[in-house]
């Protein structure tokens, strides 16, 4: 069987030409230059490919996203990171109004813009004027009905303007009819309050002069009346308080007090030409 010889290392000729005490540039002539590798192409890695989200009008990510296994829930990366994917991030488009140049309407824009200035600055003094004039008449009624011993509800003020002040509430929730009991005492609270159920109607007063008649067919028919309206109970003053908080001084300083503590809140009265 033949024996297979050992491959022989092989020589650094360069090295034994230095140990004899060549130079460089002798060395370099008697042996020849190693040629330099010749370089390798990088291998090109395909772009992933993109797609649309429909009805965004912006690039999705979707399938790029996909063939990097990363999930829909991770689809908020940074825009540095979408570049490296090959993807456009999609962004939230801002709604806004086009704006277009008319420039025959300039001068009608411009007098719009100060009418529209000018009414605001008009409804402000008149406001003022009204509380005004709400402020000196109030007063004046109060004590010509207590002289006339009959509430107005009107007063005709300098051949001008008419003030009003209506009977009229906001509703009061059912949890404050104990405090105002305790203010206006049982007597007066029985008298000044009624409790009114509200009901979600277009004609709430005739729908009112009916109810009962309503609940009785209801219930005859066997339904819940409570199951077929929406009802509310609030607590309504009466024209009694509206009559006594001008009438009687002390009622009044009731009302006053129930009215900085926020349980009552009477309507706004008005002022209007004559």
């Amino acid at each position: 069987m033949a024996t297979k010889k050992a491959k022989a290392p092989a020589v650094d000729q360069v090295a034994l030409l230095k140990a004899a005490g060549l130079t460089d540039e002798q060395i370099k002539a008697l042996v020849p230059a190693t040629p330099a590798p010749a370089p390798v192409a990088p291998t090109p890695v395909p772009e992933p490919p993109k797609a649309v989200v429909s009805g965004s009008g912006n690039p999705g990510v979707v399938p790029a996203l996909a063939s990097v296994g990363i999930g829909a829930g991770k689809a908020m990366l940074g825009a540095g990171k979408f570049a490296a994917l090959g993807a456009t991030p999609v962004t939230k488009s801002k709604s806004k109004t086009p704006e277009v140049q008319i420039p025959a309407l300039a001068s009608v824009i411009a007098e719009f813009l100060k009418q529209t200035a000018a009414q605001k600055a008009a409804e402000r003094l008149a406001d003022e004027a009204k509380a005004s004039v709400a402020a000196k008449a109030e007063p004046e009624r109060v004590a010509l009905s207590r002289k006339l011993g009959e509430l107005q509800e009107s007063l005709y003020v300098n051949g001008a303007v008419t003030y009003v002040q209506p009977h009229g509430y906001k509703n009061i929730a059912l949890e404050k009819g104990q405090e105002l009991a305790i203010l206006f005492g049982d007597d007066n609270f029985n008298a000044f309050f009624e409790v009114r159920n509200e009901v979600k109607v277009s004609d709430e007063e005739s729908f009112s002069a009916i109810l009962d008649d309503v609940v009785a067919i209801c219930k005859a028919k066997g339904l819940d009346p409570a199951k077929l309206f929406s009802v509310k109970q609030v607590l309504s003053p009466t024209r009694a308080l509206t009559t006594a908080r001008v009438m009687k001084e002390d009622i009044a300083a009731l009302f006053a007090k129930a009215s900085s503590e926020g349980l009552i809140t009477s309507k706004a009265p008005t002022v209007k030409e004559k």
